[in-house]
C-alpha cells in the first residue's frame, strides 16, 4: 500500500486536457482514420494504425482480450491506448500495448493515462506495464511520474538483408509492444 501511495504522489502532476473525454470503445470508426491521416507522418518508421488495423487488433481476437480507450475532443479522436490483461510473476498486470496520439491535442496522454489507471484500479490490477521502444513515449511516461523498473537486458535479433533501406532503431522510429498479432487473430 505504501508503494501505491508513493506512486500516487509521483503521478499526480499529470493533468488532463480541457474539453477532452475518454471512452472505452466497442466500435472503431472513421474518426480513427482521420487521426491516422493527421499523424502518420510523425515518425519515420512505425506500424499502420488505421481503423481496419485497430478493429483487427482489438476486436477480432477472441483469445487475447484487448480494450481500446479513446480520448475525444468533440467528434475527433485526439489519441488512444490499447490495454490487455496479463500475469507477471503472480501479479495481475494491465499492459498498455499501444499508444497513439495527435500532439496538437494537449493533455491527451494525461487524459488517457488517468482513465487507464482508473480502469486498472477498478479491475484489481496490481501493476501497469507500458511496453515501448521510443524515447518520445519514454519521456511522456517519465513526465507523468511513473516508476521505472530496470529489467535484465535482452537481445532481440532480426533478419534483414544488406539491401534493407531502413534501420528499425534509432531516432524517428516508433514501436510499442503491439507488433503484429499473437497468432490467435482470424
Amino acid at each position: 500500500w505504501l508503494l501505491g501511495l508513493l506512486q500516487g504522489t509521483r503521478s499526480s502532476g499529470a493533468s488532463a486536457g480541457p474539453g477532452l473525454r475518454v471512452e472505452e470503445m466497442g466500435e472503431i470508426g472513421p474518426a480513427f482514420d482521420r487521426l491516422w491521416e493527421r499523424t502518420k507522418g510523425l515518425h519515420r518508421l512505425t506500424n499502420v494504425r488505421t481503423s481496419d488495423i485497430l478493429r483487427w487488433h482489438c476486436l477480432a481476437d477472441r483469445q487475447v482480450e484487448k480494450k481500446l480507450f479513446a480520448c475525444w475532443s468533440q467528434d475527433e479522436v485526439a489519441g488512444w491506448m490499447i490495454v490487455k490483461s496479463n500475469r507477471r510473476r503472480g501479479l495481475k498486470a494491465l499492459e498498455v500495448v499501444d499508444y497513439w496520439a495527435d500532439p496538437a491535442f494537449s493533455g491527451a496522454f494525461a487524459s488517457l493515462l488517468t482513465a487507464v489507471l482508473a480502469h486498472g484500479a477498478a479491475g484489481g490490477f496490481d501493476l501497469a506495464i507500458f511496453g515501448h521502444f521510443s524515447q518520445a513515449f519514454e519521456s511522456l511516461l517519465r513526465g507523468a511520474g511513473l516508476w521505472e523498473v530496470p529489467l535484465k537486458a535482452r537481445r532481440n535479433l532480426c533478419l534483414a538483408g544488406p539491401a534493407c533501406p531502413v534501420s528499425a532503431v534509432g531516432e524517428g522510429a516508433y514501436f510499442t509492444a503491439l507488433q503484429g498479432d499473437y497468432g490467435t487473430s482470424p
